[in-house]
C-alpha cells in the first residue's frame, strides 16, 4: 500500500491518483470525452448546493459519494485497453465567504453578463479507493483559498 501521506502525488511529483467520475460512463460504455463531450462532472442534486443572493456566500457539499480512481489524467480521458479504474468515495465541502467588494461585467456584443463579488473560500476533501488509498484533507490541513468569487452570470439565450 502507498503512504498515505503522499497525497495525490508520489516525491517525484508523479500523478499516482485521479478521484474523477470519469465522463459517467463506465469501462465498456461510450466515452463521450472523446467525441467532444464533458469529462470529470457528473450531476448532482440541488440539495448539494446553497446560496445566499445578496450576501456573497455560497457552499457545496456531498459525503461519500460513489467515483472512480481512475490512477490519472490518461486513463480517466483515454481509457486504455483492459485498464479498469478502482471504486473509490469522495466526500467535498466547499465554502465560499464574500467580502463585499463587487463588480458587474456587461458586454452585449458577447451576449454576456455578470455580477462578481469577492469572496474566500474553505476547501475540505476526502476520498478513499477500495485498495486502501486514502487523502484527507480536513482538521489542520484544510486549505483556504483567498482568491474566490460568487458570482451571477447570464450569457447566451438567458442574455440579458
Amino acid at each position: 500500500m502507498e503512504d498515505p501521506s503522499l497525497g495525490p502525488f508520489d516525491p517525484a511529483q508523479i500523478q499516482i491518483h485521479d478521484f474523477n467520475p470519469g465522463d459517467l460512463n463506465p469501462p465498456g460504455y461510450p466515452n463521450y470525452f472523446l467525441d467532444g463531450g464533458l469529462f470529470w462532472t457528473m450531476p448532482l442534486d440541488r440539495g448539494y448546493i446553497k446560496v445566499h443572493p445578496g450576501r456573497g456566500d455560497a457552499s457545496f457539499a456531498f459525503d461519500h459519494l460513489e467515483t472512480q480512481d481512475w490512477i490519472n489524467v490518461v486513463n480517466a480521458l483515454f481509457r486504455p485497453s483492459g485498464f479498469v479504474p478502482i471504486p473509490a468515495t469522495m466526500s467535498v465541502d466547499v465554502a465560499w465567504h464574500g467580502t463585499g467588494e463587487r463588480t458587474s461585467v456587461h458586454n452585449a456584443d458577447l451576449g454576456f453578463g455578470g455580477n462578481y463579488e469577492n469572496a474566500t473560500a474553505d476547501v475540505q476533501w476526502k476520498a478513499y479507493n477500495d485498495d486502501g488509498y486514502w487523502l484527507d484533507t480536513t482538521g489542520s490541513t484544510e486549505v483556504n483559498l483567498s482568491h474566490a468569487f460568487t458570482c451571477k452570470i447570464r450569457n447566451g439565450a438567458f442574455y440579458p
